[in-house]
């Protein structure tokens, strides 16, 4: 990958106001960013857009992060995982991790805690290649 091209980063949460306000972050912060309002939009296009990273929230109707985690890297399996839940994390911590999740961060999320997770998800990327 040249140093010019922007990561993709597919956003997905249920509610609306969430995800469009992390997708405009995201584009301040220089990634190109996209969104989708549930599992089933996000695997869609997951396939069509190959993201490098997905940020998905973890309850969601009818397909909740894991799933849609375990999935996507069905789908491509480079894809970095980032879940996003009001949950405690370490009582998802183990579920996550069986699912593919890399990375599990806590609501509310910071934009730079956002950021440094999805920077440290794609140098791990880049390591293992």
């Amino acid at each position: 990958m040249t140093e010019s091209k922007k990561h993709h980063v597919l956003v997905v949460d249920d509610i609306a106001e969430i995800r469009e306000a992390l997708v405009q972050l995201l584009r301040f912060k220089d990634y190109d960013a996209s969104d989708a309002a549930s599992g089933t939009d996000a695997l869609l296009a997951i396939a069509r857009l190959k993201p490098d990273v997905l940020v998905t929230d973890r309850d969601m109707p009818r397909m909740n992060g894991e799933r849609l985690a375990t999935d996507a890297k069905r789908i491509t399996p480079g894809i970095k995982v980032i879940m996003i839940t009001a949950n405690d994390v370490e009582a998802i911590r183990d579920a996550a991790t069986i699912a593919g999740v890399d990375r599990v961060l806590e609501k509310p999320v910071l934009i730079e805690d956002l950021d440094a997770a999805i920077r440290e998800v794609l140098a791990t990327a880049q390591i293992q290649k």
